[in-house]
């Protein structure tokens, strides 16, 4: 039998569970930035935070501020004009707001990386038509063009002592993101070798192609040679002059290591200028 008692015990869980009474500070918006093109929708959220910074399910009133697009009782917003405003959630006089633009424009992101598949920083990526539209490539090899027209554009990471110049054409849409990776081929390469050892020396007989399409001065071959924990035990290189575009040179070079035994080396051909 149910006394006033077992019915209050009944409720209170139910009253803890739907936030009833819980004081809310504050409202968040999510996601928090929106960016898309006239027509585009997004659909918004709002979350109660209550002074312990807990979540409070809240019912929110949803409303536009910047003349940019209408959003509905349910947080659900239509772009309708370009420029930028705001998408407003009000709980009891809390509002939480999230930043909107609408834009005729788009933008252009990817990874720079090398043959080996390794990223490359400090490369310079940029509109082909439009330089001033430019970036260089982050510690991680990563870049970002914004304010990008629609359309299809050419887009280009310009070439280094070490790396060819690669340009690819790219569909930008207007209010999105489109991908655009980039594999930078080398200048001038090791395309063949053959390494033997004798005790501590190590002879190597090669191969060198300037895969350019104009000639690089003062091109060089190093060799670095490594024990098993990664340092290094022997290096050696050999210049091979100027190269003109596509030609192919023979290097000989010798190598004495500190030790009898190697983990692995590295080779890498460069020049001077091009």
């Amino acid at each position: 039998m149910f006394t006033r008692l077992n019915i209050i015990l009944l409720i209170f869980p139910v009253f803890l569970f739907c936030g009833c009474g819980v004081n809310v500070v504050s409202v968040v918006v999510s996601p928090a930035t929106a960016t898309m093109a006239v027509g585009g929708t997004q659909q918004f959220t709002a979350t109660g935070r209550g002074a312990a910074g807990h979540t409070v399910p809240i019912t929110v009133t949803w409303s536009t501020a910047g003349g940019i697009g209408t959003v509905s009782s349910i947080g659900y917003f239509t772009a309708s004009a370009l420029g930028d405003g705001y998408v407003y959630a009000t709980y009891n006089g809390i509002v939480g707001s999230a930043a909107v633009t609408v834009t005729d424009q788009g933008s252009i992101t990817g990874t720079v990386k090398n043959s080996g598949s390794s990223t490359l920083s400090g490369i310079t990526v940029r509109l082909a038509s439009d330089h001033t539209k430019s970036t260089t490539s982050s510690s991680s090899g990563t870049y970002s063009l914004s304010g990008i027209s629609a359309g299809t554009v050419a887009v280009e990471a310009v070439g280094t002592l070490l790396y060819l110049t690669s340009t690819q054409e790219v569909v930008v849409v207007e209010g999105s993101s489109a991908s655009c990776n980039f594999t930078l081929s080398p200048r001038v390469a090791v395309v063949s070798e053959a390494v033997t050892q004798s005790g501590t020396l190590v002879t190597i007989n090669g191969s060198v192609k300037n895969n350019g399409e104009s000639t690089v001065t003062q091109v060089s071959v190093t060799y670095v040679f490594y024990d098993i924990t990664g340092l290094p035990i022997g290096s050696g290189a050999t210049s091979l002059g100027d190269m003109t575009a596509g030609e192919t040179n023979t290097f000989y070079l010798l190598v004495s290591l500190s030790s009898t035994t190697y983990n692995r080396y590295t080779a890498t051909a460069a020049g001077e200028g091009y």
